[in-house]
């Protein structure tokens, strides 16, 4: 009997190491966004390490077994030393980028440190990412998970990165100008 209340209380002490140590990977992301074609955008996004662990990866628009967008990105840009891939597995799957720091280089983003240089095109519109995903629709768009290496080498973590603030179109900037203009002509006219 005492033999096995001491491998339980090993065994709970294990766990609670264990997951202690997977409490300390947090991240939060910002992203802007730049319209580079009638329908096309290029996204810039920053990682913050907000826990305790390193980061060896960010996975965009993703859980596990879940790609959240749905256009594939292209133009996949990574910071210096990771290396970014579009995801996909096909079928009523969508797409999410991910990125990972190449192996053999100990340049994962450290505790405390943000890292930007992630980036790619697609021609998902910047409102979409305020929304759910059209794929997974209980799933917000800007649902990410980290890593503190590989992907799946240990639980990782769950964030929703901050989407790009709203840019007004052109024809509201062209009813904004021109409001401006009939108010700046009446004063003058007064």
């Amino acid at each position: 009997m005492r033999s096995m209340l001491t491998r339980l209380c090993f065994t709970l002490v294990g766990l609670g190491l264990a997951s202690s140590g997977m409490a300390g990977l947090n991240a939060s992301a910002t992203m802007t966004s730049t319209q580079i074609g009638t329908n096309q955008w290029h996204y810039d996004l920053t990682l913050d390490n907000t826990g305790t662990t390193d980061i060896g990866t960010f996975w965009f628009s993703w859980i596990p077994g879940e790609d959240l967008m749905s256009s594939p990105a292209s133009n996949i840009s990574s910071p210096t030393y990771w290396s970014g891939i579009d995801t996909t597995f096909g079928g009523i799957d969508g797409h999410a980028v991910e990125w990972t720091v190449l192996p053999g280089y100990p340049y994962a983003l450290n505790q405390g440190n943000d890292l930007s240089g992630f980036g790619f095109d697609s021609s998902v519109p910047p409102s979409a990412f305020t929304g759910n995903s059209t794929i997974f629709s209980t799933l917000a768009l800007t649902v990410s998970y980290v890593y503190i290496g590989q992907p799946f080498l240990d639980p990782g973590a769950a964030f929703d990165a901050v989407p790009p603030a709203p840019t007004p179109e052109p024809a509201s900037l062209s009813i904004l100008a021109l409001g401006a203009g009939l108010l700046l002509m009446r004063r003058r006219s007064k």
